[in-house]
Formats: C-alpha cells, sequence, structure tokens
C-alpha cells in the first residue's frame, strides 16, 4: 500500500477519534458539570472543626436545577467518610444549618436575607450566576459559560465565616471583594 494512503487512513482514523472524545464530552449539561464543581469545591474548603460531625449537608435553594443528578453523584461517591444529605429551600422561613448552600437565580430576590442568614455560620454560599453575588457577600459564584474563569471567589466573605478556602481553588477563579 502506498505511503499516502496509509496517510490518510491514519487521519481519518484521527479525526474519527477526535470526533468521537467531543461528543463524549459534551454528553453533560451546564448543570451536570455544576454539580461535579460543587462537589469539588468541598474538597477544597475547610470548615471548622465543630462542623466536621454528622452528615455533610448541601442545601439548595430555589427550584433545583440538578434533577436529580446531584443526589446520584453522592451516591456513587467512593471512599466517602460521611454520608452526605441535600435539602432543599424554597424560603427563608425554611433555611437551617447546611454546609453547602446552592442558591438559584430564581432566589435573586430573597438573596439579600439568605445571606443574612448564613453570615455568621460556616455555610459555603454558592451563587449560581448571580449579578453581584460575591460583591453582596455571597462567597463562591458561576459565571457565565463565556467567562475565562468558570467561578468567582470573595475570600473575605469565607474567611468572615471561619471557612478556609484552599489556594489552589483559589488560583482558577476570579477573586472578588464585597462591596462596601
Amino acid at each position: 500500500m502506498p505511503a499516502y494512503r496509509f496517510h490518510i487512513r491514519f487521519l481519518l482514523l484521527l479525526g474519527a477519534l477526535v470526533i468521537r472524545l467531543t461528543v463524549a464530552a459534551q454528553e453533560y449539561t451546564q448543570n451536570e458539570l455544576k454539580a461535579g464543581y460543587i462537589i469539588n469545591f468541598s474538597k477544597f474548603v475547610e470548615w471548622p472543626t465543630e462542623y466536621n460531625n454528622g452528615p455533610f449537608i448541601v442545601g439548595i435553594y430555589g427550584p433545583d436545577p440538578f434533577e436529580e443528578f446531584l443526589g446520584k453523584m453522592l451516591e456513587t461517591r467512593k471512599g466517602a467518610q460521611r454520608l452526605w444529605l441535600i435539602e432543599h429551600y424554597n424560603n427563608i422561613s425554611e433555611l437551617k444549618y447546611c454546609h453547602i448552600l446552592f442558591i438559584t437565580e430564581a432566589a435573586d430576590k430573597d438573596l439579600a436575607e439568605i445571606l443574612k442568614f448564613s453570615q455568621d455560620k460556616a455555610i459555603l454560599t454558592i451563587g449560581n450566576s448571580i449579578n453581584g453575588f460575591c460583591e453582596k457577600g455571597g462567597i463562591i459564584n458561576f459565571t457565565a459559560k463565556e467567562s475565562a474563569k468558570r467561578f468567582q471567589i470573595n475570600q473575605d466573605s469565607g474567611l468572615k465565616v471561619k471557612l478556609k478556602i484552599d489556594s489552589r481553588l483559589l488560583s482558577l477563579s476570579e477573586i472578588i471583594k464585597a462591596s462596601p
């Protein structure tokens, strides 16, 4: 077989492999990727020791964008030292302590009250692309898909509630300061 035919076959095979890998990478929705981020954020945040007993609770305020995906991810975690639970909140009166509180954009009208509730508790607040979230005192905010960084972090807000955010996570984020 002439060399050019081998190169053509090789290029076709390589092209098919690239297409297949691209399709496989696109199988996850934005919300499924965010669910993975939320779980991984917990690996790079240290809570005060008094919060390290009992189940690890992830709260979702507003409509659950993850459907059942986040729960399935938590069920299949290998080597988890603690039980993980998901709690849903639809209004301020339902809020109680959780380790992570994911706040949907639909909850924007309640944001000031939610952040007031969490301001003296070691709760990692995460906004779902909420405009000005970190500037208002939230800790992590997902950014628009087009942004250079996938999320913003207000480290000062985390420190106020005694959460230590690992420098490796900070290096991947856009650092935001709270508005005066």
